[in-house]
């Protein structure tokens, strides 16, 4: 009877352990699952940095188009001290061309080098062409005769795939009679 039941119990006890095979089965899903785990955050770590990226153009594509919108523009002021027509600030048609890094949160100083003098951060640099035309009424109907188009377009290129985007603010603008 003693025999039986060590027997029974080895029976039993082998019964409830896991193959080989089962043991590789269940590493190899979990391997995949955390894989996909890992894959997914570093995609979603991709696109919060392009999103940073691209806001960060459209923040600079704005300040181009308010600079220029900002700029002197009186077609009819006659100075009485100098007897002549005020200067205007930018004249049409023009492309102001501007280059800068754009604000994107980093640790640190942005210029830090290291002791070889390549720089620790990232510097992403973007290019704004601001283009100012006049806008005729042949072109645009019943809209006033001292109408300007202002275009500001901001060239960045993301650094994971090499791709140049752009980002476009256009208004228009009218003399400040």
């Amino acid at each position: 009877m003693l025999i039986q039941t060590l027997h029974t119990n080895a029976r039993s006890a082998r019964a409830a352990a896991f193959t080989l095979v089962e043991a590789l089965f269940a590493f190899t899903i979990l391997a995949m699952s955390i894989g996909g785990i890992v894959y997914g955050y570093s995609q979603m770590s991709r696109f919060a940095e392009w999103s940073a990226m691209s806001s960060a153009a459209q923040s600079y594509a704005l300040q181009g188009l308010e600079q220029a919108r900002s700029a002197q523009w009186n077609p009819w002021d006659f100075s009485t001290n100098t007897g002549a027509w005020s200067e205007n600030q930018i004249t049409v048609p023009s492309t102001i061309v501007q280059q800068d890094l754009l604000d994107i949160p980093m640790k640190g100083n942005p210029f830090a080098t290291n002791s070889s003098g390549a720089f620790t951060n990232a510097l992403f640099y973007a290019t704004n062409y601001i283009v100012v035309t006049q806008v005729t009424n042949d072109s645009v109907g019943s809209f006033p005769a001292n109408l300007r188009q202002i275009e500001s377009v901001v060239y960045w290129t993301f650094p994971y795939s090499g791709k140049q985007f752009s980002n476009i603010v256009i208004t228009l603008r009218a003399s400040d009679e």
